[in-house]
């Protein structure tokens, strides 16, 4: 049996998000990685937009929304906005799988 944190989100389920956001300008990378929360399998996405500004953010939060009406695989989302962090903080984790 594969543990809950060790279980990979299957390849559609990333396809099917990183079409939906790649058409987003500001959105700098996607993350395959492992949620803080509760050490299961989780997306994260990166993006560089202007601080606060939930605009961006629902964009991405839709995409999120729409993948996971489309599966039952139990995952998670993440979003990190660059522009709202202190230079030289580190995000990112996990295999880098959009842009490739």
């Amino acid at each position: 049996m594969v543990e809950f944190s060790k279980r990979q989100i299957p390849e559609e389920v990333r396809i099917s998000f990183i079409n939906r956001v790649k058409k987003l300008p500001w959105v700098v990378g996607v993350y395959d990685t492992v949620d803080s929360e509760d050490d299961g399998p989780c997306l994260l996405t990166v993006i560089s937009a202007p601080p606060f500004d939930s605009f961006f953010r629902n964009l991405v939060y839709n995409a999120e929304a729409e993948v996971l009406r489309g599966t039952d695989f139990p995952m998670a989302f993440r979003l990190i906005n660059t522009r709202e962090l202190k230079e030289g903080s580190d995000i990112t984790s996990g295999e880098r799988i959009y842009p490739a």
